[in-house]
């Protein structure tokens, strides 16, 4: 704990050393120089968020609406020719929407009003690409302000996503341009009533004329202000960051006060103007943010929380043959769990097909998730327990645990060295979840805490975690007890806690192993949750009931094989449905380079396995390689003739994700000595466009065991890139050899 002479320091450079973004803002310090890491970790507490952070992750889910020229293009990314005529709705109704997000208990919608083609669903009067000249009513449509009366009607937050980068504007890549999107900005924030986020892309490739723009984010971020003070400035902006990854899931140690090393100019800025940092400081793909080492050296320190973003289906436009892949609500609560559950708030992409409506998969995912969440967090097991506090500091009421109200917390005292929460039940309790959420109005606290139970006349670890901020969520093994214990081991200041939860999931089965790719055979075991449930399962892509098999022995897996199980209690109550894919690879594969920890996907096997990404880089199909190459054995299992092999890279600059400089090639039959057969140059001046690339390579009269495959990552982000210098990734998803 950190003892009280550190407390008052804070407190000093908390009254001293404040630098604000308004008026009423605690959400920017400036650190003195020459600050130890104690005296660091007591300013990082008392970094607040700002009254329009607080409320906006207190609504924890948002929809986001992607919805244009893609949509009738069925494409992710277009280069802004396309006519706007094929932009044509038949059966639009923002009211659906409206009404499926608000039953699916989401509070706030954003709408992609111009994505990177520049395709505006406005009829803005800076530009002719516009819905002003579709056919969508006439040319006298406007889906911005159709939207924005419905969320007002169903009281639901309205707010905007927009990109910078467009590529039909003529004036991109000029300073003209960032006159040109100010004033749209001015359109969409005076002329649609209240805007409750402003959703600012970072993309920035080439527009028609081979350019690409200096964005200049401090005026952006001058004109939402002005026009609309309340509104959140999100992603490339001083309010929400992006989390880093667009597969739903956030860090296990989210913090929300983070460090942030500006340059001597920006230090210098008077307190009352906007700091720009965002947009230029923050790497948010790091895996470590806000730790103590992390702290260390920082010119500043913000309140800077995380948004996850995520869609529902493969892409974030609507394409009919993504239908199948659509996220079930066993896999919408997952993700609420691992973006919410980890101090995060979770934006989730909902895109409407040509119809001018969410199609009726997507909505019966939606409203499952609020089926499974009503079940699941209605029946708090913490509700009449006895609550006992190894301390409590005065004023401070330990029943403020359970009264539901965030700004209400309980505070043990300052000398308390572990401050612990105990509850008795009255009864034996069956439970698998439990919930912790700080009182973020006074700060982030708290890092290290252990959950036990109690078992045979002892306490027994259940479960541990790490950062807390505005809810953590710990899904635990079933486990049934009368006494439950919190305790506290490491905190940046006296921890605080507003709101406590224990609940029990609905019954779940695990599979072990988890869906992976394998070689000859696998065994797998269906696991319950609860020991008095049954699992029915398929194998033949249909949803089990209880009419399907009884699974009683594991299974035995010897060809490609998907399985669905379902656990069901006694009393009738069904589970999720949880569906796992085994895929039998046509090889082994031996990496010499690991893949980077967060993008190892199912390990190197997925790489023979014949199934191909797409062109999202962390839907756990990819594997990533940051400046290391990717060195790649495939075991052939005999001597057989090679006749061409196949490899298949991702290409995103955006992301920093590049195609390899070039490949070499060898073989062998024993792993001892290596014959070089070939290098190739990579064609890597592909524009920035997102897209999977093959690489085919002819070979001749070869015939060997192993393939070893050497693909020169650049190392670092080419000259002129967005990023220039910064480390440059490799994603490849799969390797096809073709033989005899």
């Amino acid at each position: 704990m950190k003892n009280f002479v550190n407390i008052l320091f804070g407190l000093f450079l908390f009254i001293s050393c404040k630098v604000f973004i308004s008026d009423e803002d605690e959400s920017v310090f400036l650190v003195p120089p020459n600050s130890s890491q104690e005296e660091i970790i007591g300013l990082a507490v008392e970094v607040k968020p700002t009254t329009r952070q607080y409320d906006w992750q207190k609504k924890e889910l948002a929809a986001l609406i992607h919805f244009g020229i893609n949509t009738f293009k069925e494409s992710e990314l277009n280069d802004g020719s396309d006519d706007p005529s094929i932009f044509n709705p038949d059966a639009m109704n923002v009211s659906q929407w409206t009404s499926i997000m608000r039953n699916a208990g989401f509070q706030r919608i954003i709408l992609t009003v111009k994505y990177h083609d520049g395709f505006c669903l406005w009829p803005s009067q800076w530009t002719d690409y516009t819905i002003a000249n579709s056919p969508y009513k006439n040319g006298t449509g406007d889906i911005v302000k159709e939207l924005s009366d419905e969320c007002k009607k169903a009281n639901l937050d309205f707010g905007i996503y927009i990109s910078p980068w467009d590529r039909h504007e003529a004036t991109y890549g000029t300073e003209a341009y960032n006159d040109f999107f100010r004033n749209q900005l001015e359109e969409l924030l005076t002329q649609y009533g209240n805007i409750s986020e402003v959703w600012l892309d970072g993309a920035n490739g080439e527009g028609p004329g081979g350019k690409q723009q200096i964005y200049d984010w401090e005026s952006y971020y001058n004109q939402i202000r002005k026009f609309q003070p309340t509104a959140i400035i999100s992603i490339k902006g001083p309010d929400v960051r992006w989390v880093g990854t667009e597969n739903g899931f956030g860090r296990e140690t989210e913090w929300s006060v983070i460090p942030v090393h500006l340059s001597t100019s920006l230090q210098n800025q008077v307190p009352d103007q906007q700091l720009v940092f965002p947009a230029t400081d923050v790497n948010t793909m790091e895996l470590d943010l806000g730790s103590r080492q992390k702290l260390v050296g920082a010119t500043h320190l913000v309140w800077y929380p995380s948004e996850v973003n995520v869609s529902v289906r493969p892409g974030w436009f609507f394409q009919e043959d993504q239908n199948d892949q659509v996220k079930n609500s066993q896999n919408i609560l997952d993700i609420y769990f691992g973006s919410v559950g980890r101090n995060s708030s979770l934006l989730l992409n909902v895109p409407p097909d040509k119809r001018g409506l969410i199609h009726e998969l997507d909505a019966v995912s939606l409203i499952g998730f609020k089926s499974a969440y009503d079940q699941i967090f209605s029946q708090n097991k913490a509700f009449g327990a006895t609550i006992e506090t190894t301390s409590l500091a005065l004023k401070f009421q330990k029943e403020s645990l359970l009264d539901g109200n965030l700004d209400t917390y309980w505070k043990p005292r300052d000398e308390d060295d572990t401050p612990t929460i105990t509850l008795s039940f009255d009864g034996p309790k069956t439970f698998n979840i439990i919930s912790l959420q700080e009182p973020i109005f006074m700060g982030q606290r708290i890092e290290r805490f252990l959950v036990e139970y109690w078992l045979d006349d002892k306490w027994d670890r259940l479960t541990q975690g790490t950062t807390v901020g505005y809810k953590r969520l710990l899904r635990t093994e079933t486990v049934t007890t009368e006494h439950l214990r919190i305790l506290f081991t490491e905190s940046r200041a006296t921890p605080m806690i507003a709101e406590l939860g224990v609940f029990k999931n609905l019954p779940e089965v695990t599979f072990d192993p988890k869906g992976v790719a394998f070689t000859e055979r696998i065994r797998v075991n269906l696991i319950p949750d609860d020991t008095s449930s049954q699992i029915f399962y398929t194998v033949d892509g249909s949803v089990p009931t209880q009419n399907s098999q009884l699974y009683d022995i594991p299974l035995i897996l010897k060809a490609s094989t998907q399985i669905s199980a379902v656990s069901i209690l006694p009393n009738g109550v069904a589970g999720y449905v949880n569906t796992q894919l085994y895929n039998k690879a046509e090889y082994k594969v031996l990496l010499n380079n690991a893949p980077h920890i967060r993008f190892t996907a199912g390990g190197s096997l997925i790489l023979t396995d014949g199934i191909y990404g797409g062109n999202q880089f962390d839907n756990n199909r990819w594997l990533g390689f940051l400046e290391d190459d990717l060195i790649a054995i495939v075991d052939l299992d005999s001597i057989v003739s090679i006749n061409n092999i196949l490899l298949n890279f991702l290409n995103n600059p955006i992301e920093k994700i590049y195609l390899p400089l070039n490949i070499t090639y060898y073989t062998s039959n024993t792993l001892k000595r290596w014959r070089k057969l070939t290098t190739t140059k990579v064609n890597s001046d592909l524009g920035s466009d997102v897209f999977s690339h093959t690489i085919s390579k002819q070979l001749k009269n070869t015939k060997a065991r192993y393939i070893k495959i050497v693909a020169e990552n650049a190392g670092v982000v080419p000259t002129g890139q967005i990023g220039e210098g910064e480390k440059s990734w490799i994603f490849i998803d799969e390797i096809s050899v073709d033989t005899p």
